[in-house]
């Protein structure tokens, strides 16, 4: 009975939770609640505490496994043990629920900054905090500091130059960063510091904003590579000459003139240099001062091995200063026609000491050789003869005839004077010259200078001496790379590819008419360009075509005439003809000049007959026209010589109206009619 009614109570009940606790109030007489508090202190336990393991084994005292006798402390199983604390880890991991294991948190190790460049003794006081804000605050990155003290005389910056770099990430990131170094040093060291390059951030958001309307007004969208003003990739930080005392003044030399640059030679100037990672490595500008200083020690080392009395350098040691004798060159033609005698004064005005004039008979043949060896005997016994020697070369060779050059080059004696001349010499003063012979032998197409071995160190060492050459003397590397005759053509494009990046990486235009036919050139001179290299002349002729780019000028449209002129590609030739009026330009009284004695160069009527035919009308269109007058009408003349040999003599001899039919007939043939039109009436 009494369980009927305790079923039906809990059948009653709402929840399964009220029936189970009526339930449990009937089957369980002894104290459910306490029990329940208990466990639960139990559980609360278990989740708080975690699994301790006993280092004591006296707590734990099992059976022994021989009645009446008890284990001692020391012989407690430490096996045992340790399976015991595994149960009642197990057990406690068992009651903790899947979402409270949560292991204790790992922290990423931090990145230590790099460390800072170091100071050199003596600096101001201002250089340590400068590190540290550039660093710190400023987030330049690849700091690297220059001490310029050395320098004699001093650089134009001013006096004891420190000088620091630091990358910047971006634009943005560089004139933030200058515009909070200038404030930091206004309010912190009191030091007005002047920053070159640096845009105010309304005036960079003014310039920006006109730029981004310029370009939608003409459709460029931006892509213009004209400088703005606002990309310039370098801020210079000047903050001055520091500690300058009030009786500082400038150094007068004995003779009354200033020393150096004419500034103080007393204080500390401290420069920072903050430049975007590209601008960094196109500029070099560590790199020179590096070799600033490099040849302050050279000249200082000189100075410390020459003999005080005489100034005559020690025997072995090899210096590049100027000395007052001149070395003479000789050349083939005469003393007085001679174009490197009559301007070897003017090359070596800056001399100090100059001696008599005098030139050099010009030898021929093996006297020829014996002077260029005697002239090597004086480079051993002086090294500081080296300079002027090389200058001396780089002249003759620019005006030696070919002749003259190709005995020069076949010379031993020549091989031998120019390595003495270049040994021990660093890289820029040998660069231009060494080019200068690259190509005056492959003009000559000498075999000892068609590899592309030269051409790759001379790439080289453009790219990692910071050498500055001249847009043409790119222009020749890149004829010499495709004229080499022991290379692959997939060998030539990657030496031409790596001097095209160095190229672009000091911003100079790659994608341009000066670069595409100075390799359609050098593709043509190849006698035995195959199949591939065809093919990447019809891929340079249709980005010449599709890149739109402006127009090439007359002297580059002269090249790339003669280029399919040689290759009697006539097609393209007259396509390039056609050039000047696409662009809206006119042609000159000179193009035309070539064209004629071009045609008459190929001894074909036909070709000459169709210039005649295309060009005559249109010289008279050009806007100025070029009449048919004097040179152009010999031209003219050259060519209807060519494409109708009797023309000139009918036109002179026979008159227009003549009655018989024959005689007619001859006297108005079209060439007739044309040299009548443009000789003189007499």
């Amino acid at each position: 009975m009494a369980a009927r009614r305790v079923l039906e109570a809990a059948a009653s009940a709402g929840c399964s939770h009220c029936r189970t606790s009526v339930l449990k109030l009937f089957l369980t007489p002894t104290a459910p609640y306490i029990t329940s508090r208990v466990n639960t202190a139990a559980r609360r336990l278990a989740f708080s505490a975690p699994a301790l393991r006993r280092f004591s084994s006296a707590a734990v005292r099992p059976l022994s496994s021989e009645p009446g006798k008890s284990q001692s402390p020391q012989e407690t199983d430490p096996e045992a043990e340790i399976a015991e604390d595994g149960q009642v880890a197990d057990s406690q991991e068992a009651e903790v629920p899947w979402y409270l294991q949560v292991e204790p948190p790992t922290h990423a190790p931090v990145a230590e900054p790099p460390p800072l460049p170091e100071i050199p003794a003596d600096s101001p006081a201002i250089l340590q905090s400068l590190l540290e804000y550039a660093s710190e605050e400023m987030g330049l990155e690849e700091l690297s500091l220059l001490d310029l003290r050395e320098l004699n005389p001093p650089a134009a910056l001013g006096p004891n130059l420190f000088m620091l770099f630091g990358n910047a990430r971006s634009e943005r990131h560089l004139h933030v960063s200058a515009s909070r170094l200038v404030r930091w040093l206004r309010y912190q060291h009191k030091v007005h510091a002047d920053a070159d390059g640096l845009l105010g951030p309304n005036e960079r958001k003014t310039k920006l904003r006109r730029k981004a309307k310029r370009a939608k007004l003409l459709g460029t969208m931006g892509t213009d590579d004209a400088d703005d003003g606002i990309s310039t990739g370098w801020i210079c930080v000047n903050l001055g000459t520091l500690n300058r005392s009030g009786d500082s003044s400038t150094v007068v030399a004995e003779d009354g003139r200033v020393a150096g640059f004419g500034i103080s030679q007393k204080g500390s100037t401290v420069v920072v240099q903050i430049m975007t990672e590209a601008r960094r490595a196109e500029l070099g500008l560590e790199t020179l001062w590096q070799r600033s200083l490099e040849r302050q020690a050279l000249q200082n080392s000189q100075k410390e091995t020459a003999n005080p009395v005489t100034g005559i350098t020690a025997p072995g040691q090899s210096s590049i200063t100027h000395p007052p004798t001149r070395p003479h060159l000789p050349s083939h033609k005469t003393p007085g026609a001679s174009g490197l005698a009559a301007t070897q004064s003017k090359s070596m005005s800056t001399s100090s000491t100059v001696g008599s004039d005098r030139v050099t008979p010009a030898p021929s043949g093996t006297a020829f050789d014996i002077h260029l060896k005697e002239l090597s005997q004086q480079l051993v016994d002086n090294g500081g003869e080296k300079l002027r020697t090389l200058e001396l070369l780089h002249t003759h060779i620019h005006q030696a005839t070919p002749q003259e050059m190709k005995e020069m080059l076949t010379s031993s004696a020549f091989d031998r004077l120019l390595t003495l001349a270049t040994q021990g010499v660093p890289s820029q003063y040998t660069w231009s010259l060494r080019l200068a012979l690259e190509c005056r032998g492959r003009q000559l197409r000498l075999a000892s200078y068609s590899g592309i071995h030269n051409i790759k160190t001379l790439i080289t060492q453009y790219r990692t001496d910071a050498i500055l050459a001249s847009r043409e003397q790119c222009l020749d590397i890149l004829s010499c790379i495709y004229s080499s005759s022991d290379a692959a053509l997939l060998e030539k494009n990657a030496a031409a590819l790596d001097l095209l990046d160095t190229l672009q990486l000091r911003s100079q235009n790659v994608i341009a008419n000066d670069v595409i036919v100075a390799i359609i050139e050098a593709i043509s001179l190849d006698g035995d360009a195959g199949a591939v290299a065809k093919a990447l002349q019809t891929r340079l002729e249709n980005l010449l075509v599709h890149a739109r780019l402006p127009y090439m000028g007359e002297d580059l449209l002269i090249k790339l005439l003669s280029t399919y002129a040689r290759q009697r590609n006539w097609e393209r030739f007259w396509e390039v003809w056609r050039m000047p009026p696409q662009h809206m330009q006119p042609r000159s009284q000179d193009l035309y000049l070539y064209l004629y004695h071009l045609m008459a160069s190929t001894k074909s009527p036909v070709l000459c007959a169709s210039a005649l035919r295309r060009c005559v009308p249109e010289m008279l269109k050009e806007n100025p026209p070029v009449h048919p007058t004097h040179r152009v009408r010999d031209a003219i003349l050259q060519c209807v010589h060519r494409a109708d040999p009797l023309a000139v003599e009918h036109a002179m001899h026979l008159p227009a109206d003549s009655g018989s039919p024959g005689t007619l007939a001859m006297a108005n043939r079209e060439f007739v009619r044309l040299v009548r039109s443009i000789l003189p009436s007499t």
